[in-house]
């Protein structure tokens, strides 16, 4: 194979068979490599990067999903089973029911059925593998805490080298491309440049790490040596600089109702927060992001920024909605409704007739699909495509989720009791970011899925009696 690719390509070939190889008979290396390729590693491991068939995701998505099928022929394994399948598996019903009948513009063929089964495909393989035992729930956790606390050194990449720099109407955008986007629209006279971290959106990012930061207080509790806590610490930081260089306001509001929540249930400990404040506030004073104070905290910038545009699309969304309210429009269908209105109507300002004028220009020039207009807000976002029974099927995953980590608080192990409650920090942060952004299929989201019903699983029946894929073989 080497001769016959060259020798670098082929060294790549063969170590990639050997961690495959690896993955399928421990799987959860694979499942980590799953974690970080749906996380930090998303962008870097998308397929025009690094050249293969598929995306780095997909790859190591589909060895995660075939060494859990071998496990579970030759080493009994099962799958975790959960409540929260029920309301999943309904929603998927009704996604994939609306794609028999309706197909929006510039969308794939059963394109939303086919995410939200890649997702669920991803759910299921963290349920089942980390619901193994408490081993490998730590584990799991671990991979979830090194993966987003990566996107900080990726960020920090971003947001300091040159080279790492992209306009916003960049045409590599569309597939996927490393580097911080430059905003010199949002604050008059100030150029901002808001970081991805290897996730390919900054308002994706802030949401992600607004629901990772608590699974660190679990962290925290679990791990008690000095080093283990100083490494905590640490990868606090990176997420928190992550989260800093995004210039996402969302991801801090959701961090907040977390953080209120883990005070509440008395598991955040006040002594490192209030470290991390005050070391926060003694690196502002050394360094502060360009506008990143502005942006954050200025009437101003409320007024000229993106609120304005932000209101336009709330109040288009809600008529959207109002003319279909039960059925919905299917799979992406805000996009070309808002799109088709904003088109006949004459703004009532400068910065509005502006903005039109830049989304019609993007359009037609092919940088900006219809269909990846969003209504920027989730719950929206859900009535306008699935109309009231989709969203509320959808808001049923979150509501029974909360419910059995409930049970774990109330039933479980000390430490599974703390892990259950940053989970559910972590799901109501999620929420709290839903109110001003849409990503009803952002992969940490479901990750987190899967990690509460293996919560659960461990919580019931402890370490399960599992046996390896070579004790299986030799047994058979």
């Amino acid at each position: 194979m080497i001769f016959m690719v060259g020798a670098t390509k082929g060294l790549v070939v063969v170590l990639a068979l050997i961690i495959v190889s690896v993955a399928f008979v421990h799987p959860m290396t694979g499942l980590t490599i799953a974690v970080f390729a749906n996380t930090s590693l998303q962008v870097l491991g998308s397929s025009h990067i690094i050249g293969a068939p598929a995306s780095l995701s997909k790859i190591f998505g589909a060895v995660t999903v075939g060494a859990l099928i071998l496990h579970m022929a030759y080493a009994k394994w099962k799958i975790t089973a959960s409540p929260i399948y029920i309301p999943i598996l309904a929603f998927l019903v009704v996604v994939f029911a609306w794609d028999t009948q309706v197909a929006n513009p510039e969308t794939g063929f059963f394109e939303g059925t086919i995410r939200l089964f890649l997702m669920i495909l991803l759910c299921t393989t963290v349920a089942t593998f980390a619901g193994q035992s408490q081993r490998k729930l730590d584990q799991t956790v671990l991979a979830f805490i090194f993966a987003i606390s990566l996107t900080g050194i990726i960020g920090l990449a971003e947001h300091f080298l040159p080279s790492l720099a992209l306009k916003s109407d960049d045409p590599r955008l569309a597939q996927g491309a490393i580097g911080g986007i430059i905003d010199a629209e949002s604050l008059t006279g100030v150029v901002i440049k808001r970081i991805t971290g290897g996730i390919g959106d900054a308002n994706w990012l802030s949401y992600t790490i607004a629901m990772a930061v608590p699974l660190l207080i679990y962290g925290w509790h679990r791990w008690t040596s000095f080093w283990s806590r100083s490494l905590i610490l640490s990868l606090g930081g990176l997420q928190l600089i992550a989260l800093v260089l995004s210039y996402t306001r969302t991801g801090f509001m959701g961090l907040a109702v977390a953080f209120v929540y883990l005070l509440l249930r008395r598991v955040l400990p006040l002594r490192p927060v209030m470290a991390i404040i005050v070391m926060g506030l003694a690196m502002s004073m050394v360094y502060l992001p360009p506008g990143f104070m502005d942006r954050m905290f200025s009437s101003k910038y409320l007024k000229e920024g993106s609120t304005p545009i932000r209101r336009l699309y709330f109040e288009y969304a809600v008529e959207i909605w109002k003319d279909q309210p039960v059925f919905g429009y299917g799979y992406k269908g805000f996009g070309i409704n808002f799109y088709n209105r904003v088109m006949a109507t004459s703004p009532d300002s400068h910065r509005l007739a502006w903005w039109q004028d830049d989304l019609e220009n993007s359009v037609v020039d092919g940088r900006e699909l219809v269909s990846n207009i969003g209504a920027h807000n989730l719950e929206l976002e859900l009535l306008i495509e699935y109309g009231l029974l989709g969203a509320f099927l959808y808001f049923s995953i979150f509501w029974v989720a909360f419910s059995e980590m409930r049970k774990v608080m109330v039933r479980g192990p000390p430490h599974l009791r703390i892990l259950a409650i940053a989970i559910s920090a972590g799901l109501l942060a999620f929420l709290t970011c839903g109110f001003l952004g849409h990503a009803k299929y952002l992969k940490f989201l479901w990750l987190l899925f899967g990690l509460a019903m293996a919560v659960r699983r461990v919580s019931l029946v402890g370490d399960s009696p599992t046996r390896s894929l070579f004790e299986g073989m030799i047994g058979r």
